[in-house]
């Protein structure tokens, strides 16, 4: 005959905190972080160009695929390249990630400048 187990709804309670507590101290040992990169970020005035910016996340020193990313505060797919077309004036690009609830931003600028 197969016993039953029986729990303690007190029990699950604790152990719901305990994990939400672990998941906390992961977060400050090993925060989320985002960096950013692009082949170019200066171009000559009166030029228009295609921007292609690298999204990088990590966190321990790992790449990881982020729940969601927004490139000035619009959503957009979960890739690790972001492409801003035809771009023809200095442009501030704020990146944000998120992971399980936490966020990471970083910023990268293009100059749009007049040649020497």
């Amino acid at each position: 005959m197969a016993s039953l187990a029986t729990v303690n709804t007190n029990d699950i309670g604790k152990v719901q905190g305990l994990s939400g507590n672990v998941t906390k101290l992961m977060n400050k040992v090993f925060p989320l972080t985002v960096s950013l990169s692009a082949d170019k970020t200066v171009y000559a005035k009166g030029t228009t160009a295609d921007v292609t910016i690298t999204i990088k996340p990590m966190r321990d020193g790992n790449v990881v695929v982020p729940d969601s990313i927004k490139v000035n505060g619009a959503g957009t797919s979960v890739a690790s390249t972001y492409t801003a077309k035809g771009v023809s004036a200095t442009t501030k690009y704020t990146v944000t990630v998120t992971k399980d609830g936490v966020s990471a931003s970083a910023d990268l600028w293009v100059s749009f400048v007049n040649p020497t």
